[in-house]
């Protein structure tokens, strides 16, 4: 069934796929779409509604529910866009839409809610408020990982976010290559010969995907993969076979070779930190242990920034032998540099940092666990994770690292093949 249909038949739907399959930037999408009103809705959806649109990471909600079981999410709602994030101009707007039953929920990662305790909290938070508001629009996203335990019950309706076909692929592909054209040259209006040059690309790019090796077209199903790739392509380097080396590459293009596009002279950009050249093994010591300890204590994903700068601080003097005293300055230095130049971590809501995509966070934590990865007790870090969906990927990325050849891929063929 197509988005539209969907949305329409079912207002309260739940929306299921595995990671990198898209789920967040739908929500994202959505809430664009509705944000331009009624309109905009039929432009991208084909009906006319006028609906509030208010985007909601469920980890958010159930880490304020943790520290007040007695929280309703009405009143959450009502408190988000109040005073204390300097929102309270939209608060009238939110207590309108919320009575006219105008509103449009969006709760994103049900499965980022790693207690099921709190998860189900939600759940029966999300039941209550449509009890009150029967004419409210919700859409709950979740990985299939782990959505079983904790499940919506009717009116919800749950819907598979399908893999990418091969025209869906093809579309996206010379899209792709346009709008990282327009970002990086900061216009839109682009020269014949730009957009010739765009179009022969992705053409080229489409057949490299899509005529290779099975492994890399069955990845490029994944919206997220197929991202990647076309930024792996970008860089000149040869497109892997296998998603642990994918990720590898990923890692070292916004760590590295990414930060030439960032030159307005095309030259590559070095960044230092403490007169260490921040490469991706550098990089890599301090997020991957960092993304591990996020994973397991932080459900949600998020750090504020004096824990997070503790964090690094900490893994700094550990692994980078940094003196105490130069330790914190240093920390707020590879914030700023892995924030700014690289992308790898972001600002998510006022003050909270996280990775600025989920899979990266457990792909770190992958890479982590193959650094400290014993023989002579190999499940020595594992076992407390082994049967928790929430590492589910965590452990089938650790065993594609595991599996991994030691040594670069090799270099592309040459004329002669």
């Amino acid at each position: 069934m197509a988005l539209p249909r969907a949305l329409e038949t079912y207002p309260q739907l739940v929306v299921l796929g595995n990671p990198g399959s898209g789920k967040s930037t739908l929500v994202r999408w959505l809430a664009l779409v509705y944000a331009r009103g009624s309109e905009g809705v039929r432009a991208a959806l084909g009906w006319t509604e006028d609906r509030l649109p208010l985007v909601l990471p469920a980890a958010e909600f159930a880490l304020a529910w943790q520290e007040r079981p007695a929280l309703s999410l009405e009143d959450y709602l009502r408190d988000r866009y109040g005073p204390a994030r300097r929102l309270g101009e939209l608060r009238p707007l939110i207590e309108e839409a919320l009575e006219r039953e105008r509103i449009f929920l969006l709760i994103d990662g049900l499965d980022e809610v790693l207690s099921l305790e709190a998860r189900r909290a939600l759940i029966a938070q999300l039941h209550r408020l449509l009890r009150r508001y029967r004419g409210l629009q919700i859409l709950v996203t979740s990985r299939i990982a782990g959505y079983g335990a904790a499940p919506l019950d009717a009116p919800f309706v749950s819907a598979h976010l399908r893999p990418l076909d091969k025209p869906a692929i093809e579309l996206f592909l010379p899209r792709w290559s346009r709008a990282l054209e327009e970002a990086l040259r900061g216009r839109r209006d682009l020269s014949p010969a730009v957009e010739e040059q765009i179009e022969r690309r992705a053409q080229e790019m489409s057949a490299a995907i899509l005529e290779g090796h099975p492994g890399i077209r069955e990845l490029a199903r994944n919206p997220l993969m197929l991202t990647a790739m076309a930024l792996i392509y970008e860089q000149g380097t040869r497109l892997p076979e296998q998603r642990i080396e994918l990720y590898r590459l990923l890692v070292e293009a916004f760590v590295e070779t990414w930060n030439r596009a960032r030159s307005p002279t095309g030259r590559p950009i070095d960044l230092y930190l403490g007169g260490r050249r921040l490469d991706e093994p550098f990089a890599v010591r301090i997020l991957g242990p960092l993304a591990f300890e996020m994973h397991r204590d932080q459900p949600g994903g998020w750090l504020p920034r004096e824990a997070l700068l503790d964090h690094i601080a900490r893994l700094l003097q550990e692994r980078e032998d940094v003196p105490v005293d130069r330790a914190g300055a240093l920390a707020d230095d590879f914030l700023r540099l892995i924030q700014e130049g690289t992308g790898l971590l972001v600002e998510r809501e006022q003050g909270l940092f996280g990775f600025f995509h989920r899979t990266f966070e457990e792909y770190l934590a992958a890479r982590h666990l193959a650094d400290r990865f014993d023989p002579a007790d190999p499940l020595s870090d594992l076992r407390p994770f082994l049967h928790h969906p929430a590492w589910q990927e965590v452990l089938l990325l650790l065993s594609g690292a595991a599996l991994r050849p030691s040594g670069p891929p090799p270099p592309p063929p040459g004329p002669e093949g």
